[in-house]
């Protein structure tokens, strides 16, 4: 069992990832603030429910950095960290027109490098 207690939301991204990468076939839990225990199936990941959260949590605000979304994941707020969820949330999302993407702010479709701002529509 790991426990642990910061306000340092880099501390918790690391601790999340390393979970992630120790047990990558849900054989640990996660409980967040806002999440019920994280579940994984045998090889299958659902990165809907992180699709759900950014939707939850963006949607209307208008545009937002990436590093905003960043932070966000990153926090105890999700049960993913900061390595996955541009490949496993902001791609889908974006090849069903769930977010926007400021064209002016990145040089190449489906990345999101430092300073791409975001609408979640």
């Amino acid at each position: 069992a790991i426990f642990f207690a910061t306000h340092s939301v880099k501390g918790c991204d690391k601790m999340k990832e390393a979970i992630w990468k120790v047990a990558p076939f849900g054989d640990f839990a996660f409980k967040g603030t806002q999440s019920g225990q994280l579940t994984l199936d045998l090889g299958a990941y659902d990165f809907e429910p992180l699709k759900a959260a950014l939707r939850g949590r963006f949607r209307g605000t208008g545009w937002v950095t990436i590093s905003d979304v960043e932070e966000f994941v990153s926090s105890d707020k999700t049960d993913y960290h900061s390595t996955q969820f541009k490949t496993n949330a902001l791609v889908p999302m974006e090849d069903a027109a769930e977010i926007e993407v400021d064209e002016s702010t990145r040089k190449r479709k489906r990345t999101y490098p430092e300073g791409t701002k975001l609408r979640f529509v």
